[in-house]
């Protein structure tokens, strides 16, 4: 991401703790590492998109025709050995295995659910990895790319959709974060702005692919669990007020990184996977603020 640019991801990792933003961001510590779970989430991504292309532009049958099993295991070998090429094995081929067979179970339940989630009567898919490229204040934009856009043709509503992958769902502090909520309620205030469409008309949802069913639930566990957060105005105008206040705080006027304001560390349960916290220079255990 240009130092001229905001995204979402880098918006959230400032408001979880503006310490780590500053070394991965203004200092430019950050380095992108690949994990079995950033394998299978983008290549369920890619099974999922490329399906509902088809479905979409073509019809319902042909999506059902691809063999999206086979699709998975292809594209999650491509994504390994190019990742694995890079950077060395990280995982094994048992782990990979598994990873497989839970993608598989969710595409099952998938196809056997697809018109719960998606309806091609009426509706039409506006764009996949839709890029968002929106100016904001100090000479920067927002940038970020939403996964699935649908329009509902017989009143022009807008689905905006991101797909998540998780090992066993968000449970309800998950949903409740605003933090990590808040991504949709900028796409969709952004959306808006790009394409010029009523704001009120977008509607917006996550949709999370289980990996993990538990058996011990009193009712039986959907592998697709699905999340619409409040994204009304005045939840849209926190969110937008947050992003106004982080651009004001760390950003110059040209756009560049502020270099002059001290970022304090947030103490928060994140903590334990950082790779600053045993770091008394960086992150003293004195000077975090409790989140």
């Amino acid at each position: 991401m240009a130092e001229n640019s905001v995204s979402y991801s880098q918006f959230s990792m400032y408001l979880n703790c503006p310490k780590k933003w500053e070394q991965e961001y203004v200092l430019n510590k950050r380095v992108f590492t690949q994990s079995i779970h950033t394998i299978f989430g983008t290549a369920m991504h890619e099974v999922l998109q490329n399906y509902l292309t088809v479905m979409y532009d073509q019809t319902a049958k042909k999506a059902d025709e691809i063999d999206v099993s086979a699709d998975l295991r292809s594209r999650m070998a491509i994504l390994y050995k190019e990742a694995a090429d890079k950077t060395g094995h990280f995982s094994t081929a048992e782990e990979l295995h598994e990873f497989w067979l839970d993608g598989v179970n969710i595409l099952d339940y998938f196809k056997s659910k697809r018109s719960v989630y998606f309806s091609s009567r009426h509706h039409e898919l506006l764009g996949i990895e839709t890029a968002l490229d929106v100016p904001l204040n100090k000479n920067l934009k927002f940038r970020g790319f939403i996964d699935v856009v649908i329009k509902d043709k017989r009143d022009g509503t807008i689905q905006i959709i991101d797909l998540k992958t998780s090992t066993r769902g968000w449970n309800k502090w998950q949903k409740a974060d605003k933090t990590k909520t808040a991504q949709l309620l900028l796409y969709k205030e952004f959306y808006a702005k790009q394409f010029d469409v009523d704001v009120d008309l977008i509607h917006v949802d996550y949709i999370i692919l289980r990996r993990k069913i538990s058996e011990d639930y009193d009712f039986p566990m959907k592998r697709i669990q699905t999340f619409s957060p409040a994204s009304g105005k005045p939840s849209r105008n926190k969110v937008g007020a947050s992003l106004l206040e982080f651009i004001d705080v760390a950003f110059n006027d040209d756009g560049t990184y502020n270099l002059e304001t001290e970022h304090i560390a947030k103490a928060h349960s994140g903590c334990k996977y950082c790779k600053y916290k045993t770091d008394p220079d960086i992150c003293p255990v004195a000077k975090r603020i409790k989140k």
